[in-house]
């Protein structure tokens, strides 16, 4: 399951940081991001056209530069920094 899935960070530590998780498997998956630089902080998932309700409703913490998560097959989720 791990080659369909797709992390991809953006931005810089205190302004304009997001990452972005695309799960392009047919099973869900549980992912265990590295992110340091985010340690501390809340991530909010983003809805977008097509994406009225996002995987993640709850805000997500960043704790000892990891953020475990559970990404669902076929699916995919913006976070953006607090």
């Amino acid at each position: 399951a791990m080659a369909a899935v797709v992390p991809h960070a953006r931005g810089h530590g205190a302004t304009g940081s997001a990452l972005v998780l695309v799960n392009a498997g047919d099973e869900s998956c549980q992912l265990e991001l590295v992110v340091p630089e985010l340690d501390g902080r809340t991530m909010a998932a983003q809805r977008w056209q097509g994406n009225d309700s996002p995987s993640f409703p709850d805000p997500l913490t960043v704790r000892e530069g990891r953020l475990g998560i559970s990404l669902p097959a076929r699916d995919g989720a913006v976070l953006m920094a607090d």
